[in-house]
This record gives C-alpha cells, sequence and structure tokens, in this order.
C-alpha cells in the first residue's frame, strides 16, 4: 500500500525546556529534563528525522494504529525509539520523497499487539 494512502507525513524531532508550569507538576523531572516534541506539517525528508505513518496491517483491519520509526543520523536521542529488547532501533532512508522512499532494514511493529513486519520500499509499504 503506497505510503500516501496510509497518511504518511516525515516528522521533525524538536525538543524543548519544560515550561514553568510543567516543571512545578512535575518536581520529580531532573534539572536537564527536554520535553520531546514531532512537528509533523510541510517536513522536506532532507529535513525529517523520521516517518509517522498508518500501519498497513491495522489499516486493512479498519484499526489505524500509527507506526513511527526514526532515521539514521536523526536528531532523535537515543532514548526513543528502542525496540522490546530495550535497543535504540533506527533506519536507513534512501529517496528524494514520499513516493520513491526506501528504508531498510524491515520495520517490525512491537509496541503494539499488532505485529506487522514489512518494508518499506519505493514509497510502498508491505
Amino acid at each position: 500500500m503506497k505510503l500516501t494512502e496510509l497518511d504518511a507525513v516525515f516528522v521533525k524531532y524538536i525538543p524543548r525546556s519544560p515550561t514553568d508550569e510543567e516543571r512545578a507538576l512535575n518536581p520529580h523531572w531532573p534539572a536537564d529534563y527536554v520535553v520531546d516534541l514531532f512537528r509533523t506539517k510541510d517536513i522536506p525528508i532532507n529535513e525529517a528525522d523520521g516517518i509517522l505513518f498508518v500501519c498497513p496491517k491495522s489499516r486493512a483491519e479498519d484499526k489505524n494504529h500509527y507506526i513511527q520509526v526514526y532515521f539514521v543520523g536523526s536528531a532523535v536521542p537515543d532514548r526513543i525509539g528502542k525496540n522490546k529488547d530495550g535497543k535504540t532501533v533506527r533506519w536507513s532512508k534512501q529517496g528524494m520523497g514520499m513516493d520513491d522512499l526506501s528504508l531498510q532494514p524491515s520495520i517490525e511493529e512491537q509496541s503494539t499487539s499488532c505485529g506487522w513486519h514489512g518494508f518499506v520500499t519505493l514509497g510502498d509499504a508491505k
């Protein structure tokens, strides 16, 4: 299924410091705590840290949970994007945009019971 049919968007990691109100509500946060934010609007591939798309298996089952993967060399910290074994996972990307994007290695959904395992090749997720 085409990534465009899976509502795919490139994502950009934009960390920020907590606000005073957030600090007051979360006094246990360490002094160097960072709030992790991702922007999804109008991100070109050359500025993207990853991609977010509806899981092809869940789309076929009318459930629509999302998969988010992060690219090799992205600004996303290693503590984000771990597999079930606690290892940080990143994907190599090739292509000029959504229509010809290819990712390596395969993607195995581990955060839900869905269990989709597939590839993104030339803009297709299957």
